[in-house]
């Protein structure tokens, strides 16, 4: 039988990335064709090519199954399984936060809870923190990096903001002490 057509058969992505093309290297022989099965019975073919791209939407994991073909004498190499593991992403979920009093004294603070990806979560702050929950905010725009165990990442921003000033007018009216 031909040759197993690859050696690199794990693949690991996270939800949202972009899925590479699954590729073999080009058969030595022009007699030799690839060809890939989604089931390890290999009856459901998915494509004849030294290039697989699969449509995947949702994490989880994934198998695909790949032999070399000899056309001249209809021989099958083994079949060797391809794995795509797509991690689930983590997200931010139950946002909460505070602004700053109109002395734009340092009161603000943002609380998020991350969920989904995997256990335990990293955080990265623009302002340099590294805490799931940030305080002694000043007005401006924060941007949170949520990195889960698998290296998979969100991103989200959040601005805290100073209320409008409070403007008095004065009216001043003449007293008329009762004359006319």
């Amino acid at each position: 039988p031909p040759a197993s057509p690859v050696t690199d058969t794990a693949y690991v992505y996270c939800f949202g990335d972009e899925i590479a093309n699954l590729t073999t290297p080009a058969p030595a022989l022009e007699t030799i064709v690839n060809i890939w099965y989604e089931d390890v019975d290999l009856t459901t073919e998915l494509a004849s090519a030294n290039t697989y791209n699969p449509a995947i939407t949702e994490a989880g994991d994934y198998f695909y199954y790949l032999t070399a073909n000899d056309l001249n004498t209809g021989c099958y190499s083994n079949p060797v399984e391809i794995n795509v593991l797509v991690n689930s992403t983590p997200t931010i979920d139950s946002i909460s936060g505070s602004n700053i009093d109109c002395g734009a004294n340092p009161y603000g603070t943002i609380n998020i809870e991350p969920d989904d990806g995997t256990f335990p979560y990293f955080f990265e702050w623009s302002n340099g923190e590294i805490t799931e929950d940030i305080t002694d905010l000043t007005e401006g725009d924060y941007i949170v990096t949520v990195t889960d165990l698998n290296n998979c990442s969100a991103i989200d921003t959040f601005t805290i903001s100073e209320p409008l000033q409070m403007k008095l007018t004065f009216i001043t009216n003449d007293a008329d002490c009762g004359e006319p």
